[in-house]
């Protein structure tokens, strides 16, 4: 009869057996090492203690909330910056179990933490460079259109459990409200969005530009002086606040574009921004290319109604697989109420009927061509796809 010591776990799509824990452990040690993290920086809560034992280590990750962890053929699909920041598993334990392997059959928590940490030890050889150095191997973000061209958008979610509150659909009819928000809350995220294109780096949205939001872009090895474009879906203060230290200029080499109708709109967010970035701050029309390179082309969109000019971003590769990515902004707050039910309106949303035309529009749009969809207020990973109902729409989170 094997000891717990001797269990092994094999991965069905790698085929690869995982060694037992003591090894896992062992591993995970050197990996971290050879990568120059320290084991204590994986969690505050361990800082000082020189034995961590990995299963205070799994338990940290998995209870810390910013980053997402989907392994398929050893590659990370999800934002990691240092160990310090892997904190969320993108897929639940269950899903997990089936691609595990267990002798004797017993499957503990643990044991699945420990063939997830197995999993990244092994990740480290081939995708080492998204510790060490993610911007000069190529980030592996929430989207990949090529990872060998170093073509791909992240998303940053800087509000991690973050749910919208059944109050905030007032004006919806409160029936449909309770039947998709049953215990009043959905869940979301407060999101942006980071393009690496190449030697290229765009911004899309900014986000509240809290302490998380700045550490998130530090982890992905982005310098502020390295930005030259930032893109804004509109001026709510949860999309513009990183573009400032204070009041003043964050980004000190980039150009902002917002949409004509939103940069006219004036208002308090727009002089915040004008007296910032002066000349640096423009407007661009619906339907203009406002971004392009040799590997991607990203067009702006009319998705008006929650703002005056709130703008919709369409990234489409240039490459042979020519994929897309609909970056969406604000179209939507709670996904589970307002995809089956794109009528209810937000509080936040100043024109509650263009703001329905344009969900629909939109949503149409992606739905029809088959276009995955980002969101600065879908649950993470903030990207995944619609597919058009006989009442509203369904969506299927990318994982």
């Amino acid at each position: 009869m094997p000891t717990a010591g001797r269990h092994r776990a094999v991965l069905r799509t790698g085929a690869c057996v995982i060694p037992a824990p003591d090894q896992v452990e062992d591993r995970l040690r050197s990996g971290i090492q050879s990568k120059g993290f320290s084991i204590n920086s994986l969690d505050s809560r361990f800082r000082g203690n020189g034995d961590v034992p990995l299963s205070a280590i799994a338990d940290a990750l998995a209870r810390r909330s910013s980053a997402y962890l989907a392994c398929h053929k050893f590659k990370l699909a999800g934002y990691m910056g240092n160990l310090s920041q892997c904190y969320r598993m993108s897929a639940p334990f269950d899903t997990i179990e089936g691609h595990i392997h267990h002798s004797p059959s017993s499957t503990s928590t643990i044991m699945k933490f420990f063939f997830l940490f197995a999993m990244f030890v092994a990740a480290l050889g081939t995708v080492g460079s998204v510790l060490a150095q993610q911007r000069s191997g190529g980030p592996i973000g929430a989207f990949v259109f090529d990872q060998a061209a170093n073509l791909s958008v992240v998303a940053i979610d800087e509000s991690p459990g973050r749910t919208m509150n059944a109050a905030t659909f007032a004006s919806a009819d409160p029936a449909v409200v309770k039947k998709f928000m049953p215990d009043g809350t959905a869940p979301a995220s407060m999101s942006s969005f980071v393009l690496f294109a190449g030697e290229d780096t765009v911004l899309i949205d900014t986000g509240a530009g809290g302490e998380t939001w700045i550490k998130k872009l530090t982890d992905l090895g982005v310098k502020p002086e390295s930005i030259k474009l930032i893109l804004l879906t509109h001026f709510h203060g949860d999309h513009i606040g990183g573009l400032f230290q204070g009041n003043a200029r964050r980004f000190s080499n980039a150009k902002v574009l917002a949409s004509t109708p939103e940069y006219d709109s004036k208002g308090a967010p727009f002089e915040k921004i004008k007296s910032a970035y002066g000349e640096y701050f423009a407007k661009f029309n619906f339907g203009e290319e406002v971004f392009a390179n040799s590997l991607i082309r990203v067009t702006a969109m009319d998705a008006s109604g929650h703002t005056p000019g709130h703008s919709a971003f369409l990234l489409e590769s240039k490459l042979q697989d020519k994929d897309k990515l609909l970056i969406i902004g604000d179209l939507l707050h709670a996904a589970t109420l307002q995809f089956p039910a794109p009528e209810a309106c937000a509080s936040f949303d100043r024109d509650p009927e263009k703001s329905i035309v344009a969900r629909k529009r939109v949503l149409d749009f992606a739905a029809q061509k088959k276009i995955l969809i980002g969101g600065m207020h879908l649950p993470p990973p903030s990207v995944g796809l619609v597919t058009k109902e006989e009442h509203g729409y369904s969506f299927d989170l990318k994982q």
